[in-house]
């Protein structure tokens, strides 16, 4: 019989923008998250972050914000929609953008539920969404207007 021996790790998580490093690109998406999703916000629905850092900020922003997380799992995506419906007073969410969508027109219907709830989705990805494979002509023009940041 062995004995496990477990050692304490401390991983460091910024818990605000403050603590991330100033580079160019996470300056400009540092300045446009400290607003965008606040009262005072441009009316912007929709902003996508791209890198090795998006989840970070993404994850900073919900915190800010107090956001709700729409789960990745492709396999969930169909219950993306009711969280939205429901949440009527939550006016912020997240999402890991997964790679594979079979449902075009559901991705398109949650784009024009939050932008007719006035809300705002934060998006995460590690592809543009330039690159991302849509063949739906509306979602695809919907998707050409997200801002973008990498990070």
């Amino acid at each position: 019989m062995y004995n496990q021996l477990s050692l304490p790790i401390n991983i460091f998580e910024p818990t605000d923008f403050s603590e991330i490093d100033k580079t160019p690109d996470n300056e400009l998406a540092i300045n446009w998250l400290t607003t965008w999703g606040s009262q005072n916000a441009i009316k912007i629905n929709y902003t996508c972050l791209v890198g090795e850092y998006a989840p970070l900020f993404a994850s900073i922003w919900s915190r800010t914000n107090d956001a709700t997380v729409l789960p990745s799992d492709a396999r969930l995506f169909k219950n993306w929609y009711k969280i939205i419906e429901k949440k009527h007073n939550n006016k912020c969410y997240t999402l890991n953008f997964p790679e594979l969508i079979k449902d075009e027109n559901m991705v398109l219907y949650i784009l024009n539920l939050v932008k007719e709830n006035n809300s705002y989705l934060l998006l995460t990805s590690d592809i543009h969404p330039r690159d991302w494979c849509i063949e739906l002509p509306d979602l695809k023009s919907r998707i050409s207007t997200i801002n973008v940041f990498t990070c």
